[in-house]
């Protein structure tokens, strides 16, 4: 992976403001390392938990702990050992509900455990959603082969098939149409990507997806920032750009907003950070995608959100952790896109000879690949396996696409056979 960048620029009233308290942080993947360095700007001493092999967190952490995320009893023992302060997951879903388990177990402030498995396992999502009368596909819980050929029958196509627990599209398949041979290959594809097994067959809704930021304090939710998403034409449900604001009519962002604060109380979430997806319809209504109970990954939560509203998620989430009051407060708005680069696939990469120079643009947030000199490019197949990305910010709407596409065609990257 290319060098990129390493955190946000932090509000000096958080610099070393919780100097020597302890954070249970897990996991220790590429996407925590810019909130663990965040945590330690705000003076904490953060012990990083998972169980893969050399995670890239572990180079940043004050202290590693090689064990397995699952092992919930060896978490509590390593808090209780290190006499940690805050347990805290962020810009993934698996953890959520474990760190939840922690926390409750630890004494600590976090998520009930009912609420951290509603915001991570989309068959309880929906329950709640439809018992909160919210707008959202009609569904089906399937675990097992006959269930799901009863569910694509019952449902009717289009519909698309996932992974109960999954996240950044693994598994994920498009059902349209379908013979009995494909929906059992989709359902065997999605439960391989379930950590529990289960998979979700939804009611397809034709409309432009949005992605909405937003952060609850005492219960009572904000909706911070609000995205239209276009995906690659070839993969389905991979997202090819996210730009804010979205490209919807004033009365559509506002419904958008109650519906997303509608489904945090349905949740029931408490406070901290929450990342939502909707479809918008032709009428402008909003369709219940799902919700999480962290923020969006790809920096949205940790760099985006900041740079578009001037409210910082991350540290004020530590803060609420850390028995502090919070509240939500924007100073500004801006625009901003995230842009999904793709390179062909097979071929080698030698080097990227002006990508430093692209990254002193103003307005440019970061540029990072996946990939390093010397890597073999993969297939996209997911939200994952994407290649690279470009943030970044501008005053308006326009100016942020313009400089993301100028970026996108300029951006020379020598590769081989």
């Amino acid at each position: 992976m290319t060098d990129e960048a390493a955190s946000a620029e932090l509000d000096p009233r958080w610099k070393n403001r919780f100097r020597g308290a302890r954070l249970l942080f897990l996991p220790g993947g590429r996407w925590q390392v810019p909130v663990i360095r965040l945590a330690q700007e705000m003076g904490l001493i953060v012990i990083c938990a998972d169980g893969t092999p050399q995670p890239p967190a572990f180079d940043v952490a004050d202290e590693a702990v090689q064990v397995p995320l699952q092992d919930v009893a060896a978490l509590v023992r390593i808090g209780r050992e290190r006499r940690v302060d805050a347990a805290m997951t962020e810009q993934t879903d698996f953890a959520v509900p474990l760190v939840a388990q922690v926390a409750v177990e630890l004494g600590l402030k976090g998520l009930p455990v009912d609420v951290a498995v509603a915001a991570t396992h989309k068959g309880r999502m929906r329950e709640r959603a439809a018992a909160a009368g919210i707008r959202q596909p009609d569904f089906r819980v399937c675990r097992s082969e006959e269930e799901a050929v009863a569910a694509a029958a019952d449902l009717g196509l289009p519909l698309f098939c996932k992974p109960a627990d999954g996240q950044s599209s693994r598994g994920v398949s498009r059902l349209d149409p379908a013979d009995v041979a494909t929906v059992i290959e989709a359902f065997r594809r999605a439960k391989e990507a379930s950590p529990i097994g289960e998979t979700i067959f939804e009611q397809y809704i034709s409309g432009t997806e949005a992605t909405v930021e937003g952060f609850v304090v005492d219960g009572q939710p904000t909706t911070l920032a609000i995205s239209d998403k276009a995906h690659y034409p070839d993969l389905a449900g991979v997202a090819r750009t996210l730009t804010w604001p979205g490209d919807f009519p004033p009365q559509v962002m506002e419904r958008i907003g109650r519906a997303n604060e509608a489904t945090v109380r349905a949740l029931g979430i408490p406070f901290g950070i929450t990342h939502a997806e909707f479809l918008i319809d032709d009428q402008g209504d909003p369709w219940l995608v799902e919700m999480a109970a962290r923020g969006g990954g790809t920096r949205i939560a940790s760099h985006i959100v900041p740079a578009l509203c001037g409210f910082e998620p991350t540290p004020t989430l530590i803060s609420i952790l850390l028995g502090e009051q919070a509240d939500v407060v924007t100073t500004h708005q801006r625009a901003a896109q995230l842009r999904f680069l793709r390179l062909p696939p097979g071929k080698r990469v030698l080097g990227f000879p002006n990508l430093s120079e692209l990254r002193e643009l103003p307005g440019v947030i970061e540029i990072a690949f996946n990939q390093a000199v010397g890597d073999r490019i993969p297939a996209v197949e997911d939200d994952r396996s994407r290649h690279g990305h470009v943030i970044v910010s501008a005053e308006t709407r326009d100016s942020a696409c313009a400089l993301a596409e100028r970026i996108e065609r300029d951006l020379r990257v020598d590769l081989s056979d």
